[in-house]
């Protein structure tokens, strides 16, 4: 690849020395040891793109999709600062931004949702024109003070389920902002809501109350309320999914999974959630496995409708506690798998495994699972559709379950009644052979 960088960089019209400085921290990145990189990560490609724009510098720079853990710190070259004013970095695997990024005085659209972040080592002060900012379904804790970006009317911060607020870091144009899937403080929210100048804010669908209140006080915000419930995490956008823009949006609308969000179990469904006592990291990603307290795992998707990777993985985790055995590849790419798919994976693992069609004979599940172990649920939901998931436990009296959810990556207990509800007579059951 280094004689690709060479290659791909010799004709860019700018001075020598910022030529060769781009072209050694180009190569250092580019070259790094593929074993210390995420699977599916596309330095390659990256390269290809960011080559590009170099050579013909125009308004827009899309590194996104590319599930890159890292960028290099090439951002404060001329052709960045002077042209670029729409940047997106969407569904990579990045945790953190280098230095470099906040020089790009001119931006004025920065999309950095799907990602890891938990924070922002510089100041976003750089930006004075910056008028939309989405950094939805992060890990971040807190908003950046954005108060200097005076012409910043639009912001996502959706998804972000440990998030704080502010309000002294929004600015004054400040327009719509998303905030479903976080913890916000209401009183935080009451403060955003005596800003002048905004039209629409979007709450988690808990939140109802606390928007009646203050529609009351501002009647001209349109107070939206999200149909995902707060605390809910869902997949990221992955290898397979086919994205859009939203409300028939122009370049400053972020790009979404063509097949939606969904909730699978409504709230008043779930009696309890597992508690993660413990997360390791899966190698070569930046996806965790989750330890229960109960003893299993948890490992959520990587894609909107990768759930049948998912259920193979945590079986196959259960079962051997090797992660290497885990085609981790799938968690991010498969698109709509099926029971067939979930055998491949589980013979990869020389795991023996069986399928069946499933029953609504709660006595017979019981005693499969006292047989087998946990079992890979084929299910039907109204609103997420076809769905696998990990059936765990059913109780003595047969009133109550424990699953194992990919979509939302957590394990709950449920009434048995809204688990069966969800089994028709297409739905299989699928685990693995006592050895």
């Amino acid at each position: 690849m280094a004689i690709k960088v060479v290659d791909r960089l010799s004709s860019l019209s700018i001075s020598s020395f910022s030529q060769k400085n781009i072209e050694r921290i180009l190569r250092d990145w580019a070259t790094e040891d593929p074993k210390t990189l995420p699977i599916g990560e596309s330095r390659e490609r990256a390269l290809e793109l960011i080559s590009d724009y170099l050579k013909n510098p125009t308004f827009m720079l899309g590194i996104n999709d590319l599930f890159l853990s890292s960028l290099p710190d090439i951002f404060d070259a001329e052709p960045f600062v002077e042209h670029l004013e729409f940047i997106r970095l969407n569904s990579n695997h990045l945790k953190e931004l280098p230095p470099s990024f906040f020089a790009m005085k001119n931006l004025k659209a920065i999309w950095i949702h799907d990602n890891y972040l938990e924070g922002f080592q510089s100041s976003f002060s750089n930006f004075p024109d910056l008028v939309a900012f989405c950094a939805s379904n992060n890990h971040l804790s807190e908003i950046p003070d954005l108060s200097m970006c005076k012409s910043l009317q639009d912001i996502w911060f959706h998804e972000n389920l440990g998030l704080k607020l502010n309000s002294r870091f929004l600015p004054a144009a400040l327009q719509t902002i998303t905030l479903h899937s976080t913890c916000v403080d209401p009183l935080a929210i009451a403060d955003i809501s005596e800003l002048a100048s905004v039209q629409v804010i979007t709450l988690s669908h808990d939140k109802k109350e606390l928007a009646q209140t203050l529609k009351e006080k501002r009647s001209d915000i349109d107070f939206r309320l999200e149909q995902a419930p707060s605390g809910r995490p869902i997949p990221k956008i992955g290898f397979a999914d086919t994205v859009y823009k939203p409300w028939g949006g122009g370049w400053f609308v972020p790009t979404a999974s063509i097949h939606g969000s969904a909730i699978f179990l409504k709230d008043d469904e779930i009696l309890s959630i597992e508690r993660v006592v413990k997360k390791s990291l899966i190698p070569s990603t930046a996806h965790y496995i989750d330890h229960l307290a109960s003893g299993r795992c948890v490992i959520q998707q990587g894609a909107t409708r990768a759930c049948s990777a998912a259920v193979s993985a945590m079986l196959i985790y259960d079962r051997t506690q090797k992660i290497e055995l885990i085609d981790v590849k799938e968690l991010f790419d498969r698109n709509l798998g099926n029971k067939s798919d979930i055998a491949s994976d589980l013979k990869k693992a020389k795991l023996p495994s069986f399928c069946f069609p499933a029953s609504s004979d709660l006595s017979y599940l019981k005693t499969l699972l006292s047989e087998n172990g946990s079992l890979i649920l084929e299910v039907s939901d109204e609103e997420s559709g076809g769905h696998y998931i990990i059936l765990d436990e059913i109780d003595e009296m047969l009133e109550f379950a424990k699953i194992r959810d990919p979509y939302h990556g957590w394990g709950v207990q449920i009434k048995c009644a809204s688990l069966m509800k969800r089994v028709d007579h297409q739905s299989y059951l699928i685990g693995v052979k006592p050895i």
